[in-house]
Parts: structure tokens; C-alpha cells; sequence
């Protein structure tokens, strides 16, 4: 008579333990992917809102889009993100059982060389604004954040065709002074630096200007 050898309790107890971590790290792996598809589906749903307030404020007037002069600060996020709560305040939406929250920012800006330089809120206007728009969402314990910011130009502004060129030297020495900043009294928005030669020039609307120079030492 033959006898079949089967499984000991131990192989046994060793079989279903094997068996147990293969499915439990397979059902972490789905967890995974599922908030993995889930960040991303709100990510467009965040960029999308943040794309529909953009094109909302580039269709408004000019002068109807004003600089944030009352403004607050998200500081949970480094750096700290600025927003209007005046002009443009926060705005709460509801998509797929999600709440996003939307934030404004708009500051006067101005074109230094390739450079797109901030000004403060009450400088004068440049005739180019920088808008910021932030969106933040909180799903399944994880913030997210999206981001997007882009230029408004006063489409009337005159153009910018003259310019201010200089050079600036020492008076005692008069080797040329580099890293100086060149500003104009009248137009907070138009600025410049001169170089290693001490030369500087500045693009401008014409007219008659004040200008006043400041360099270290």
C-alpha cells in the first residue's frame, strides 16, 4: 500500500503567510496607483480653474484689473504665497467632491531687459501687469498646489520707443561705476543698472524725465 505524502501544518501555516504578504502587497501597489490617478485627475481639474480665472481677468478691461494693495499670505507653502483679498478674494469650487480654493495675485510689473521685474502695488502703471493665480485642494489628507502666472499688457500703452543711455564715473577717479541703479523720478516703472563699463540704457515712452542714481559706497 503507497502513501501520499502531504502538506505538514507547518508548510501549511508557511504557504498561507507566503500567500498573505503577496496579496497585501499587491492591494498597497493598487492603493498606490489609485491616489496616484486621483492627485492627477484633481491637478487638471486645479489647473483648469486656474486657467478659466486667468482668462476671466485678461478679458476684463485693463483698469479694471487692479494691484493687490490688501494682501495676505498662504504660509503653509515655502515661500509663502501672496493673494488679493480686496479686489479678487478667494473663491471656494466644488468639482468631483472636491473643494479647491482659488487665490488672486496682481502686481505692476516692468521689462528690464529679458528680465520681467515686480514693482510694488502703487507704482505708477507701467502698462503691464503680472498675474498670479493659485489654486489649493486637500484630498484623501494630501494639499496640493497649482500655479499660473502670466503677463497682462494695456494694449493702448504707447510704446516704449526712446531711450535713456549714459555712462557713470566716479567723480574723484572718474573710473566707471559699476552696479549703479539708475531710476527716474517720474516713472517708478522704467529703471536700469549699468554694467561693468559703467554704461546703462533704458527704454521709455517719450518725455521729459528727472533722473536720480544710487550705487554703493
Amino acid at each position: 500500500m503507497r502513501f501520499k505524502k502531504g502538506f505538514t501544518l507547518t508548510e501549511l501555516m508557511v504557504s498561507v503567510v507566503v500567500i498573505s504578504i503577496a496579496i497585501l502587497t499587491i492591494a498597497q501597489g493598487f492603493k498606490a496607483i489609485q491616489t496616484a490617478i486621483q492627485f492627477s485627475k484633481d491637478r487638471a481639474i486645479a489647473t483648469n480653474l486656474a486657467q478659466e480665472k486667468m482668462q476671466i481677468l485678461k478679458q476684463m478691461l485693463y483698469y479694471k484689473v487692479v494691484p493687490s494693495t490688501s494682501i495676505a499670505y498662504l504660509t503653509e507653502f515655502s515661500p509663502a504665497i501672496p493673494y488679493d483679498t480686496q479686489y479678487f478674494p478667494p473663491e471656494t469650487v466644488l468639482e468631483a467632491g472636491v473643494y479647491y480654493t482659488r487665490y488672486t495675485y496682481i502686481i505692476p510689473v516692468v521689462e528690464v531687459g529679458t528680465n520681467i521685474v515686480e514693482l510694488s502695488p502703487d507704482s505708477p502703471d507701467t502698462g503691464m501687469k503680472k498675474i498670479t493665480v493659485t489654486v489649493i485642494w486637500q484630498s484623501r489628507g494630501k494639499k496640493g498646489k497649482v500655479q499660473l502666472s502670466s503677463v497682462y499688457t494695456n494694449p493702448n500703452t504707447v510704446m516704449a520707443n526712446a531711450v535713456v543711455r549714459g555712462k557713470v564715473r566716479d567723480k574723484n577717479t572718474l573710473l566707471p561705476v559699476s552696479n549703479a541703479f539708475i531710476n527716474i523720478a517720474e516713472y517708478l516703472g522704467a529703471r536700469g543698472i549699468t554694467d561693468s563699463n559703467g554704461d546703462y540704457l533704458i527704454n521709455i515712452t517719450p518725455g521729459n524725465y528727472t533722473l536720480y542714481i544710487d550705487a554703493y559706497g
